[in-house]
């Protein structure tokens, strides 16, 4: 009866729009994909323009979840990053690490984000008069340490662990550093909070002596006579 075709012919049509959809979605990712490898292409050719115009168009196209559109962010930054735009850089690598808390991708975001911040730690007027890193402010090293050991990657874990040993030593550097200056000062208390009295000593390190000249003569100044004793007891222990 009419009933029953015109039930059937409703049931077609649905179908045909379902297949529709999914097809549009299926043409629609492999474009993107196509895209994507285009882009990825010019970017190894340093051929930044089009490469970011080409990431670019794929993440407002597209939905901010894909792994494409994750993919292609990351590509952003390093290019910003490439051409000299640090700052940029580090705002998108923030906002990718804000937005998508759980990507798989997120290990490679905190590395550059790392890497991006420490470098990003240069001004203007340092590369007309250089000076060491360890007598700068160490706030941005001290970030990119902290992203540094978010990093968790089997593959290049020993360059990562190497790279924080390098961070971890210029902050204590500088700590020296500060300390050496409070010392000269004659500000006791200000230079023994520069060091710590609780760490191990590694006699192969080669600012630890000047540690512990710092360290004994403010216990000397102070009458720390405890603290004094249980360093060289640690000492003595090596």
């Amino acid at each position: 009866d009419k009933r029953g075709k015109g039930f059937i012919m409703k049931k077609i049509i649905y179908v045909i729009a379902i297949l529709i959809i999914c097809f549009t979605n299926l043409v629609s990712a492999n474009d993107s994909k196509i895209e994507y490898f285009i882009a990825k292409n010019l970017y190894s050719k340093k051929d930044y323009v089009k490469s970011y115009f080409l990431f670019n168009k794929l993440v407002e196209e597209n939905n901010p979840y894909d792994n494409v559109v994750q993919k292609a962010k990351i590509y952003m930054s390093l290019i910003q990053y490439n051409s000299g735009k640090l700052q940029a850089a580090r705002l998108d690598l923030k906002n990718f690490i804000k937005l998508y808390g759980g990507s798989k991708y997120m290990d490679h975001a905190c590395y550059l984000y790392s890497a991006i911040t420490y470098k990003s730690q240069k001004s203007i007027v340092e590369k007309i008069f250089p000076i060491s890193r360890y007598k700068k402010d160490q706030t941005l090293t001290k970030k990119s340490l902290n992203f540094l050991k978010k990093v968790k990657n089997k593959k290049y874990q020993k360059k990562i662990d190497s790279e924080i040993k390098i961070l971890n030593r210029e902050i204590k550097k500088h700590d020296i550093y500060v300390a050496e200056y409070y010392l000269k000062k004659r500000d006791y208390i200000a230079a023994l909070n520069r060091v710590n009295t609780e760490e191990e000593f590694d006699l192969s390190d080669k600012y630890a002596y000047r540690k512990l000249y710092i360290l004994l003569r403010c216990c000397n100044e102070l009458h720390l006579t405890e603290i004094a004793e249980k360093i060289l007891a640690n000492i003595e222990k090596l």
